[in-house]
């Protein structure tokens, strides 16, 4: 039996022509039916394992001229490293970035597992200038243009790179179209879900459904190539009222005029997923579509700091983006086999099992740093600032655990509906403020008895559901500030202090919050930028700003921003709010503390004392599943003793939580002022 070489969607693989079962045992065995022949993969890291299982199940095997050639011309990762050593980088590298770099230039399939401010972009920027690769990068929308700036910065001008991006979908196109001229083309993961791979548009589909006809799937092939609404649409019309499916192909090839309109049409051989945890739901049409514009790469790298905070269905598909055989079975089964489901609810995940199979596949493909053990960075101290609630906010808070209801006294009183929604005003209240629907008299105008079918049916003003929403339009919402706000004035106290002669950075989860901080600033006439969800597309520009501006003393931006810049020009870090996510706090965490950090950097967290703020802030430091704080442990987050089960490893309800079933659920002990 002779195995060879060949070539398919860019990958090297071996074939082997024979139906015997007995090639399933080898490692990334796929059999295809239409050829009969296996399919094993012939790249590193697998190529090892592929050798070792052939031996083992057909040692009579041979493989032909080409692929022993193949074969012997593998270097060995030491013969990488040496290689490596032997480089002029135009920007020098620390030992860490060389040793990554070996590792994605011998291996195809590979995961950077490196911690937030060891230069992962570097490593790969010195992987593509020296193999002349065609590379796409996936990354999140803030850090396109830092791919940019560091792809000039740390290829010497060798690299020529190109983010897509573009207000309009024409100027999208084009881009895309002129894509195959540039090494590395970056992109966001939702210009990838959109523009990935070729797709039949909603308007065709109902073409399709109105004249009761399914197309085959050559004429979807034809109509899917064009990446355009509305002549997908007219195509469809016109195949239902007879035109013959090559004329539509020799039109779509007219239009197309040989150039690309999806991104895997530019000739990408290498596709890297920088935070490759934004992958990790497999139900998302992100993913589905990322998944399958993976399959044009050879070369496929994930660059994370985290794959998972410990729940294995993270890993299910970021895994898949790297090989389909890393985790051979089905989505469904990878659950049954690694997931705990309650003994009352077949729908209810309680626990996780068998991580360690996982673990030792993951660590099959993948290097890992931290930080400290890369460079030496100076010290970094966090402290916690605790201040108290005015009277107002006190009662507020109150009413709003013991009543569910904040009882405004200028207005009605606003009911809270769910857990979560509590969760939230609590910590608006702690900021000073409280969100309520722009709702107030729009209702007036209204039959009574329309009013009481309205609130019976839960219908909520200026909804698509009102009888009255072309009137009334959409339902806004209004900021109720309380008089005093001692958060504020805490942070500009501590403002008023550091700024002479430092740089501070100001997180914060809401807009309220920073349009707070902002007039605070403005008051005190410090030079700032602010960024936020609709000013982060320049976040490049600002914090090139704040780096390099003396007079540039405040960077205040939302938490969910805190990712792929540098801003080391920051002593301090405050954390006005915070927002329930693990990774965004952690992400914004390392802003100013990574390479080229010669400051010692403190962390501030703001908390005002005996509320949620500090059972918030535990949560994210030990990495709990806020997602079930926020639904079903409600009563947890308000707990005095939060903190302490979390250490202790303590469940609700179980034997040493103070709860009980038959106890008052008003769990928060803040004394009314």
């Amino acid at each position: 039996m002779e195995i060879k070489l060949a070539t398919i969607n860019n990958t090297p693989v071996f074939t082997v022509q024979d139906i015997s079962p007995r090639w399933s045992r080898v490692y990334g065995a796929m059999f295809q039916k239409r050829q009969e022949r296996w399919l094993l993969p012939a790249f590193p890291p697998f190529l090892e394992y592929v050798l070792h299982d052939i031996e083992q199940v057909y040692s009579a095997a041979t493989f032909d001229a080409t692929a022993k050639t193949w074969i012997d011309e593998q270097k060995s990762r030491d013969e990488w490293d040496a290689e490596v050593r032997q480089l002029t980088l135009p920007v020098p590298s620390y030992e860490h970035q060389l040793s990554g770099l070996v590792d994605i230039l011998h291996n195809y399939r590979w995961i950077l597992k490196y911690e937030m401010g060891t230069g992962k972009t570097k490593i790969v920027i010195d992987q593509v200038n020296y193999l002349k690769i065609p590379t796409l990068i996936l990354c999140p929308l803030i850090a396109l243009d830092n791919w940019v700036a560091e792809t000039e910065k740390h290829s010497g001008g060798s690299l020529s790179v190109l983010a897509v991006k573009g207000a309009s979908k024409k100027s999208k196109i084009e881009n895309i179209q002129n894509a195959v001229n540039y090494d590395i083309r970056v992109v966001t993961y939702d210009t990838a879900r959109i523009y990935g791979v070729p797709q039949l548009f909603p308007k065709a589909s109902k073409a399709f459904l109105k004249a009761m006809m399914l197309p085959h799937h050559e004429l979807k092939k034809i109509i899917k190539s064009v990446n355009d609404e509305t002549m997908q649409e007219r195509f469809a019309i016109e195949w239902t009222k007879g035109r013959k499916p090559a004329d539509i192909k020799e039109e779509a090839e007219e239009y197309r005029n040989g150039k690309p309109q999806w991104l895997c049409e530019t000739g990408f051989k290498q596709a890297v997923c920088d935070e490759s945890h934004r992958l990790k739901d497999m139900s998302s049409l992100r993913t589905k579509e990322c998944l399958k514009l993976a399959k044009t790469a050879a070369r496929r790298i994930h660059l994370t700091g985290t794959l998972s905070h410990g729940d294995p269905r993270d890993l299910y598909p970021q895994l898949k983006f790297l090989a389909s055989y890393i985790l051979p079975d089905d989505y469904k089964t990878y659950c049954k086999k690694h997931l705990v489901y309650s003994a009352y609810n077949e729908h209810m995940v309680v626990g996780f099992k068998d991580i360690h199979i996982l673990n030792r596949k993951v660590n099959r493909i993948s290097s890992e740093r931290r930080l400290d053990d890369c460079v030496d960075l100076p010290a970094r101290r966090f402290e916690i600032i605790k201040f108290d609630l005015s009277p107002a906010q006190r009662r507020d808070y109150n009413h709003a655990v013991q009543n569910w209801m904040v009882d405004r006294p200028d207005t009605d009183p606003l009911e809270i509906q769910n857990g979560a929604i509590r969760i939230s005003k609590l910590l608006q209240i702690c900021s000073g403020f409280v969100y309520v629907p722009e709702d107030e008299g729009l209702c007036d105008n209204c039959a009574m008895h329309q009013v009481r079918t309205c609130v019976n049916e839960r219908i909520r003003p200026g909804t698509t559901r009102c009888i009255r929403k072309d009137v009334i339009g959409p339902v806004g919402r209004l900021s109720l500030k309380y008089p005093d706000n001692p958060k504020l004035k805490c942070l500009e106290d501590k403002l008023v202090d550091l700024i002479p002669g430092n740089k501070a950075i100001v997180w914060a989860s809401l807009t309220e919050e920073l349009d707070d901080i902002e007039r605070m600033i403005q008051k005190n006439k410090w030079g700032y930028v602010r960024v936020d969800g609709k000013t982060s597309k320049h976040i490049s520009k600002m914090a090139d700003k704040f780096e390099k501006d003396p007079s540039c003393r405040l960077y205040i931006a939302q938490i969910s921003t805190g990712i792929s810049v540098t801003l080391n020009a920051a002593k301090y870090m405050m954390y006005y709010s915070r927002d329930w996510s693990v990774d965004h706090r952690y992400q914004s965490l390392f802003r100013n503390y990574r390479i080229g950090q010669d400051k010692k950097t403190v962390v501030y967290d703001f908390c005002a004392a005996r509320t949620l703020e500090l059972q918030q802030l535990r949560a994210l430091e030990s990495k709990e599943q806020v997602a079930d704080l926020m639904t079903k442990k409600i009563n947890c987050a308000l707990c005095r003793n939060y903190a302490e089960c979390t250490k202790g490893n303590i469940k609700p309800w179980e034997p040493k939580c103070v709860l009980s079933t038959k106890a008052d659920r008003v769990i928060a002990q803040a004394r009314t002022i």
